[in-house]
């Protein structure tokens, strides 16, 4: 008992006005997820609040199963925000479907301001991943703006500043991305540091900012940081290394990512690391790289995902042989219109580089309007860097183009 004083007077000193629904959020709160199930289980009679929080710190600790029976009690039991945090876990585990049905279902009224926070955080998360940024940035936004003045502003800040730096990363604002993440880093410590300097790495790589990326990867690599981080980290070591033209050693990223992740049920890294290693393996394992296919289509969460795995599942079959580059063309444009349709300008950009590529081998004069249109797409997104990984596996387009 006297662990749980000392927890209630943290979190009073810490975050004075917040109000705890449960004495397993005060160990949330500070981050002490596996006090927190151990608290859970001291009470007799467990209430939808106790049942809530101790969803969470099976979430903070990659331990889904249990995640999700904890979260389903508190549900059953009539709590609102319980629904919040099984959407966030089914959508981290690719059940976009189900997870979208559970966020229609939340009475939003009847949430606390913190869990109207955690909601729009959630539903930025959700769009997303569906595709539609501006949605999502209009939600994280919302999320930002409701924050402002909230006890547990410090709590939720450090995810929201994540989430928009990725947002505005990812429609061409890089240095307002930066400014979010590294306002992120600031404010954290612990768990939440880390989790704020991996956000961070990754738009650094997104931006060809490589020494720094690999400065911030190689301090969290260790074994103080959670598995399912240390995952991610992997696979953006191999992303590090695809750029720079390493591609045996992004091979060997690849796969240590895949390990990892199967050990540790960490789907979307091992879904982005099996999609990398069919398009690196197809020049000369052509099984290999049908197995990595055939296994990332599996992994396949929704809409963005399945136009990921159709963009390199073009891209194997025209190596293999299996299309022509006529059809492959064919193909690719569709793939990049869909991109583009959904605002995903980066992807979209990927994509029409590969239809340059083609089409300049078929000595198809239309391969110069594609490349003016990357050009500007390079200036709008402020990143001449963002084709980088690609030019390595194209063939016929001169790496010097975007200067």
């Amino acid at each position: 008992m006297t662990d749980l004083k000392d927890a209630l007077d943290q979190v009073a000193l810490s975050f004075p006005e917040a109000s705890l629904e449960s004495v397993v959020q005060a160990w949330v709160y500070l981050e002490d997820f596996t006090k927190g199930i151990n608290a859970y289980h001291d009470i007799s009679n467990p209430t939808a609040d106790d049942d809530r929080w101790l969803g969470v710190c099976h979430f903070q600790l990659v331990q889904d199963d249990e995640a999700q029976e904890a979260f389903e009690r508190a549900i059953a039991k009539g709590q609102q925000a319980a629904r919040v945090n099984l959407a966030h876990l089914l959508r981290m585990t690719n059940n976009a479907e189900r997870a979208s049905d559970e966020l229609q279902q939340v009475d939003f009224a009847r949430l606390t301001s913190y869990d109207q926070v955690f909601f729009m955080r959630v539903k930025s998360i959700h769009e997303e991943t569906n595709g539609d940024i501006r949605e999502a940035l209009r939600f994280a936004e919302e999320a930002w703006r409701r924050l402002q003045g909230l006890p547990e502003f410090e709590l939720l800040a450090p995810s929201i500043l994540a989430q928009l730096g990725i947002l505005h990363g990812r429609v061409g604002r890089t240095q307002r991305a930066l400014w979010f993440l590294e306002r992120g880093m600031q404010l954290t410590t612990g768990l939440q540091h880390l989790k704020s300097r991996m956000r961070w790495a990754t738009v650094l790589v997104a931006q060809g900012r490589l020494r720094e990326a690999s400065e911030a990867l190689t301090e969290l690599d260790s074994d103080s940081v959670p598995q399912a981080m240390r995952v991610e980290g992997k696979w953006l070591q191999g992303e590090i290394a695809w750029i720079q033209g390493h591609s045996q050693r992004a091979v060997r990223h690849y796969r240590l990512a895949i390990d990892m992740a199967q050990k540790t049920q960490v789907v979307y890294e091992e879904f982005l690391s099996q999609l990398a290693l069919a398009t690196l393996l197809s020049t000369s394992d052509n099984d290999e790289a049908l197995h990595c296919l055939n296994r990332g289509q599996s992994l396949i969460g929704d809409m963005s995902d399945r136009l990921a795995y159709r963009f390199r599942e073009i891209l194997v079959f025209r190596k293999r042989g299996l299309y022509t580059n006529v059809h492959a063309i064919r193909e690719l444009e569709q793939t990049a219109t869909a991109f583009s349709d959904m605002g995903l300008l980066q992807e979209y950009g990927q994509v029409l580089l590969h239809v340059c590529d083609l089409k300049k081998q078929l000595e198809d004069p239309s391969y110069e309007a594609d490349m003016d249109t990357l050009r500007a797409l390079a200036k709008t997104l402020q990143n001449a860097r963002f084709l980088d990984k690609e030019m390595n596996v194209a063939d016929a387009i001169p790496a010097d183009f975007l200067q």
